[in-house]
């Protein structure tokens, strides 16, 4: 399995390069970033749920929750476990690795956001230092899991297809 770690410097995903999409896809899912994750999604699901109602449905986080989400976000590895050509476009199956939120949780205040987004900012910065630190111990503890994702050309962009209107 070819891995790819996630880096914060990955901000202007290539939509025309599957695997860009997934990566950056799985890692707004995980950090709960629902705005930036549905640029992702096909403009076939975005017919059927606007932005607003996605972002509302999935509770998302704000504030330095959503921060230190994204910076666990950027320890996420992906890989491809097989790709096969469908009818629309190409079904992807990915292996990933992401930072264990249980695992992590009491450095994260177990994930409360009043608490979290209320620290001051040398607080902060010390939660997302310690962060960093894990990772380059490889002391921060992973989740692995499988998925399949569909992906739909859309022009000379990949786009993930959710099927909502199903």
């Amino acid at each position: 399995m070819a891995t790819w770690p996630l880096h914060g410097a990955e901000r202007a995903a290539d939509m025309r390069d599957s695997m860009a999409v997934i990566r950056n896809y799985v890692r707004a899912t995980y950090a709960r970033d629902f705005v930036a994750a549905y640029r992702f999604i096909s403009a076939e699901d975005r017919n059927v749920r606007d932005m607003n109602r996605y972002v509302q449905q999935r509770g998302p986080y704000s504030g330095f929750i959503l921060d230190a989400a994204r910076k666990l976000s950027e320890f996420i590895e992906v890989g491809t476990l097989n790709a096969q050509e469908s009818p629309r476009g190409v079904r992807v199956a990915i292996k990933y690795r992401v930072p264990d939120p249980q695992k992590i949780a009491p450095l994260l205040l177990n994930w409360d956001p009043r608490r979290l987004n209320s620290l001051p900012a040398a607080e902060r910065k010390q939660i997302i230092d310690a962060l960093d630190q894990r990772k380059q111990q490889d002391s921060l503890e992973m989740s692995e899991g499988t998925e399949t994702f569909e992906l739909i050309r859309e022009a000379d962009e990949w786009r993930v297809f959710l099927n909502w209107a199903a």
